[in-house]
């Protein structure tokens, strides 16, 4: 889903990611040689800068290790944040998909150097629709297997957002539209700009009906998914994961709200799979919304938490954010 927050200038390199069809930039804040890296990928209509939090991240990410309680050894050298401009970034979501969004993830980590993917720490965020990416790359990336941890924030329903914003017959009547396109063969013409629920982003009929459709590709988070469905789809993560979700998010409907932890539990349930353990983490953030842009700190501590404790191993009793519900 969408986020309206605005973020600070933030000083960094632009380069351009080498693709077959064309290039792609990369916005990179931090040296050039890091301790590890942190690639953050937005949802719709998002992308590098687009939310609050990204400058506090960076700054956080680029001093780590200047303390001696984030020292690691005799090294103090921080990580790079990376942050692609992919072409579903911003209002290219309605022409792109997720299997689009993981070659270029792969392209990304193709540009970093072999040895770096393979012996340093590498953490992937993902924010809204950018968690589904993160859900698909782990599962089908190429460069999945050097990923020392996923970050989720924000991981909604776009099919329940969209129908808490414009009712749920509203969309059913696009949706429908959308599929009779994508039997005919015309899934990758563009829906009227009239379709409810895109922010009236130009979007392809195939894209409309995995965004509001029930067990789609994009369809990972939404409250009336079956226990086995939420295996099925979340089954494979098999490395540290941080789920933050936000208390007030306004794209959840307030049902389901109103019992979140339920919907967290479930989904956490799901990715552990039958891991003895289990790794991953559970947390809501009370009055946090969407992009969390009034909780801007607080996501980034518990980020920090979570990489310092679940990827690099450190502290692990000192938790003051982590395994809230």
């Amino acid at each position: 889903m969408a986020s309206s927050s605005r973020s600070p200038a933030l000083e960094g390199r632009i380069r351009l990611i080498p693709r077959v069809k064309s290039s792609l930039p990369v916005f990179e804040v931090g040296p050039k040689e890091p301790y590890g890296n942190v690639v953050l990928i937005p949802g719709l209509t998002d992308g590098p800068l687009s939310l609050l939090y990204t400058h506090q991240l960076a700054e956080t990410l680029n001093c780590y290790g200047e303390d001696e309680h984030t020292k690691i050894g005799e090294v103090c050298q921080p990580f790079r944040l990376l942050m692609p401009t992919l072409s579903s970034s911003y209002l290219g979501f309605g022409v792109s998909s997720l299997k689009q969004d993981v070659e270029e993830i792969d392209a990304l980590l193709d540009s970093v150097p072999l040895e770096e993917r393979k012996n340093s720490p590498l953490v992937l965020i993902g924010h809204s629709t950018g968690c589904q990416d993160l859900v698909r790359y782990m599962r089908d990336g190429a460069n999945a297997k050097y990923v020392s941890g996923v970050i989720f924030q924000a991981p909604v329903s776009d099919r329940e957002g969209m129908e808490l914003e414009h009712g749920k017959e509203a969309i059913a009547k696009a949706r429908e539209f959308a599929e009779a396109e994508c039997a005919a063969g015309r899934g990758q013409e563009l829906a009227p700009r009239s379709t409810p629920g895109v922010f009236n982003t130009p979007i392809t009929c195939e894209r409309y009906a995995s965004l509001s459709g029930r067990m789609t590709d994009d369809d990972m988070f939404s409250s009336d998914l079956t226990e086995g469905e939420l295996g099925e789809i979340l089954g494979h993560l098999d490395v540290p994961c941080l789920w933050v979700f936000s208390g007030d998010d306004e794209y959840v409907p307030p049902a389901v709200k109103a019992n979140y932890g339920d919907l967290a539990r479930r989904i956490v349930t799901a990715a552990d799979g039958s891991r003895e353990g289990g790794k991953s983490v559970p947390v809501i953030i009370d009055g946090g919304n969407h992009a969390l842009s009034n909780r801007t700190q607080r996501f980034v501590h518990i980020a920090m938490d979570f990489i310092e404790q679940e990827v690099l191993g450190l502290h692990p009793d000192e938790s003051k954010y982590l395994r809230n519900i």
